[in-house]
Formats: structure tokens, sequence, C-alpha cells
């Protein structure tokens, strides 16, 4: 049973987006916003996985690209580099991520670990 809207839509919506039409304020130069129809948000019968496309995808990665490091999607920039440069830069990223992170609580259990040292006297 698909529960979710993975595989197909279901009777009775599962998520909600932020009206994308009055930003989730339900209001519209005063008036209650058509598309929400002044709920705030507009509920959802897939799995918000099942409508991501190829495309979204490429805008979200390039949404991170320029947030992290500044380069835009344009000549010079991605739109000059092979989309396996471009996923590799995000598996990297991932990897460098996780290794900080590990690297920070290592630190962290370190600095634990040295406060319930007994003090030896000088």
């Amino acid at each position: 049973m698909d529960h979710w809207g993975c595989f197909k839509p279901v009777e009775k919506a599962r998520w909600a987006i932020l009206c994308y039409k009055c930003l989730g304020s339900g209001i519209i130069d005063g008036q209650l916003c058509t598309e929400c129809e002044g709920r705030k948000s507009i509920p959802q019968d897939r799995c918000p996985h099942s409508t991501n496309t190829r495309t979204c995808e490429r805008l979200f990665r390039a949404i991170a690209l320029f947030k992290e490091h500044g380069i835009l999607p344009q000549e010079g920039g991605t739109l000059n580099q092979s989309i396996l440069l471009v996923n590799g830069l995000n598996i990297v990223e991932v990897v460098l991520s996780v290794l900080d992170k590990v690297k920070k609580e290592k630190a962290e259990a370190m600095k634990q670990l040295a406060a319930k040292a007994p003090k030896v006297g000088r």
C-alpha cells in the first residue's frame, strides 16, 4: 500500500508546501490568496521526491554551488563543466563535511576525557 504518495497520488494529503503565490501569508493585496485560499500552504498528495526532476536537481545544485563557493551557472562557471565534475564536487563536499564533523567530535571527546583526568600536582 502506497500511503505516502511515492508511486501514485493518495486520497488524503500527507504533505504541504508553503504557498508560492503569497509566500505563506495567505493574503495578496488584502484578499485571500487564490492559490492556497488563505491556508498559507498547499496540500500535496504526492511524496515531494516524486516530483523531483533533473531540472530541479540542477537548480538546487547551482544554488548550493553559488552559496558555498560563489560559482555561477554561466560560461566559465558550472555550465562549462561536465556533470561528472559537478557531481564529484558535491561528493567531495559531503565527504569533507563528514570528516570535519568526526574531527570535531573527536576533539570534544578528548576535551571531556582531559576534564575527567585526575590533576597531577606541580
